[in-house]
């Protein structure tokens, strides 16, 4: 079962506006296209995202286009911006499970070049502080960010920084990555 977080953040400067998105259930494989591909503590990771799971066993990590496609990004990290970037992470294990569901939460935050703060979005997951997901569901975990025309008018470099973290037990998985614009 796919369930869908649509979480919406308008600052007041419509110029810098985002949008955040979570899904959890099953995630697109990356494409093989990849040359530098690192393998860290049995995990396989794409496109230079720098993660670090403590007591989560991570079994990959990669991004994708965020449309109906979901094709590989290229190992440069270049996006279009208008369709923003999802990032994939297949969990093996870790995760603390009562009655066959979990508890987590997830937090990002995208800086330009610039320095600029762009969004900085705190739980993600705060939808499902009562019930929790399904041990299954949290196996697979998008994290996806969508900007508007003007960041579509001009090149520009995002630190993308992420954290996922078990809210009944210890588990965590943080990281961060960067994109380029077109």
């Amino acid at each position: 079962m796919k369930k869908q977080i649509y979480l919406f953040l308008l600052p007041s400067l419509m110029l810098v506006s985002c949008e955040f998105k979570c899904n959890i259930g099953k995630v697109n494989e990356p494409t093989n296209n990849h040359k530098k591909v690192i393998e860290k503590e049995g995990a396989v990771i794409f496109n230079g995202i720098e993660l670090a799971a403590n007591k989560v066993k991570l079994n990959k990590a990669y991004l994708v286009e965020n449309n109906k496609s979901g094709k590989s990004i290229n190992e440069n990290n270049f996006i279009d911006v208008k369709e923003g970037v999802k990032l994939m992470l297949i969990i093996d294990s870790g995760w603390t499970a009562i009655n066959n569901s979990v508890w987590l939460g997830a937090s990002m935050k995208v800086t330009a070049d610039n320095g600029e703060v762009l969004m900085n979005k705190q739980d993600m997951f705060e939808e499902f502080n009562e019930n929790g997901i399904s041990i299954n569901d949290s196996k697979f975990l998008a994290l996806s960010v969508f900007f508007t025309e003007w960041y579509a008018k001009r090149p520009v470099s995002l630190d993308v920084t992420f954290n996922i973290w078990d809210k009944k037990g210890e588990g965590s998985i943080i990281g961060k990555y960067r994109v380029h614009t077109k």
